[in-house]
């Protein structure tokens, strides 16, 4: 494979960004909530082996409140976990910031 890092440190390294949008939606076919976390796991793994980066997005909206445990899993088995919530479902978020949109949480930081 071209993105393992290499023995020896002088050879040029290739970078590889991977994007998964949807991540555990219904268009991926049906998931378990235990093999969305084995697949994560498994990813972040081969990342670490390689120089390749991965950013996903996850319809958590599609799996609240049931599978909140399966969230909190997915967000530790994360490097990093960036939040977006739409002010369009809470009328009192909405008044209070009329010219916003939403709101931007970053519950974990990636570390080096």
């Amino acid at each position: 494979m071209r993105f393992r890092l290499p023995h020896d440190p002088s050879k040029p390294r290739k970078a590889l960004r991977i994007a998964l949008a949807s991540f555990g939606s219904p268009s991926w076919g049906t998931a378990s909530p235990s093999s969305l976390y084995l697949f994560l796991h498994r990813l972040r793994t081969l990342l670490r082996q390689s120089s390749a980066s991965a950013i996903l997005t996850f319809p958590a909206h599609l799996y609240r409140p049931s599978h909140a445990s399966l969230i909190t899993r997915l967000e530790h088995a994360s490097d990093g976990v960036i939040e977006l919530e739409s002010f369009a479902s809470s009328p009192l978020s909405l008044a209070a910031f009329p010219r916003h949109n939403g709101i931007l949480r970053i519950p974990k930081l990636p570390s080096i």
